[in-house]
């Protein structure tokens, strides 16, 4: 994905850093803006397909990796959001509620880093080799 691009190679390397060398699952992200954190949503989705297929030899999937998120829908009504149920879906709503879309990043968040976890486990499991 090319919109990367706009979350810089620092912060992304930083937060990297983090999840290996501290197995940290607490992210400097609090400076981050909505649209940051949803980029970080997807660079960490890229990173977990990379990093399965380098380990097992077949990436997971997007649509795997999805199945492990909570469905938007069920956020939406657990918001009781007064936006369109299309914006959350379409993750349009970033505009008119950041607060209610980056709490839905932060846990989608949560969960990536969990699926990262075992891989960072692994590359320290080499480096002691």
């Amino acid at each position: 994905m090319n919109d990367l691009k706009n979350l810089s190679v620092i912060k992304r390397a930083q937060i990297l850093l983090t999840l290996i060398k501290n197995h940290s699952t607490v992210l400097p992200i609090q400076d981050f803006t909505p649209e940051e954190l949803k980029l970080l949503r997807n660079f960490l989705e890229q990173e977990i397909i990379f990093l399965s297929a380098r380990n097992n030899g077949t990436p997971m999937t997007l649509a795997e990796i999805k199945t492990h998120l909570e469905p938007a829908t069920t956020y939406y009504y657990q918001q009781d959001c007064r936006e369109p149920v299309s914006a959350c879906i379409n993750e349009t709503c970033y505009t008119s509620n950041p607060a209610c879309f980056s709490k839905k990043m932060i846990g989608q968040l949560e969960v990536l880093i969990q699926l990262l976890q075992p891989y960072f486990q692994d590359e320290e499991s080499a480096d002691d080799e």
